[in-house]
């Protein structure tokens, strides 16, 4: 009983709670997916923040913005909050995250990303995750990658690795909605074995 008061007092007194600081995480606890940037795969030097593209941020409103760090700054990360509810091991199946209008100018946007191989990164639990954006498709017209399936690894209360699979590759069509989607499946590792 007194071992454990002192490893209760010592999180407190340290402030040592279960987070993406911390990567140590409780069942269900949030687990944020940040969105760095995003740029043409043959000049990795020109990069923008993700949410330029007229991509939409999932239905979960909580962050905005992490404070970076100076590392982080210099090499000119730009994480902001993407806006998906994950829970620390728990699945959630295919799920719609937001709708696009593909107007002209979201279309022009999304079009110049695909021709010129946009790719874009992403981190959850400081592990980075690059994907992207689409595919000239056999007949010479942009598509668009527009479902993530994160396959998140977990060994008892640390994520030890994710995964992304891009799916649902939808052609790019003037004056349409395009509806983005997302998909959590947690996978527990033994390590050590």
């Amino acid at each position: 009983m007194l071992r454990l008061l002192a490893v209760f007092v010592s999180t407190v007194l340290t402030g040592v709670f279960p987070d993406e600081h911390s990567h140590v995480y409780d069942v269900a606890e949030e687990v944020v997916l940040w969105m760095n940037t995003i740029g043409p795969y043959h000049n990795r030097q020109e990069t923008y923040g993700y949410f330029t593209l007229p991509f939409c941020r999932g239905p979960k409103i909580s962050i905005e913005h992490t404070h970076e760090t100076l590392g982080e700054a210099l090499q000119g990360t730009e994480l902001q909050y993407s806006g998906i509810d994950i829970r620390f091991k728990i699945n959630k199946p295919k799920s719609t995250m937001c709708e696009v209008d593909v107007n002209s100018d979201a279309y022009i946007a999304f079009s110049k990303a695909v021709e010129q191989q946009y790719w874009y990164q992403m981190y959850l639990d400081d592990l980075p995750i690059w994907a992207v954006v689409g595919e000239i498709s056999k007949d010479g017209h942009p598509s668009i990658w527009t479902h993530k399936e994160l396959e998140i690894g977990y060994n008892e209360n640390q994520i030890v690795f994710v995964n992304l699979i891009n799916g649902d590759l939808t052609p790019l069509k003037l004056n349409t909605k395009i509806t983005f989607s997302y998909k959590i499946f947690c996978l527990h590792i033994i390590l050590g074995v």
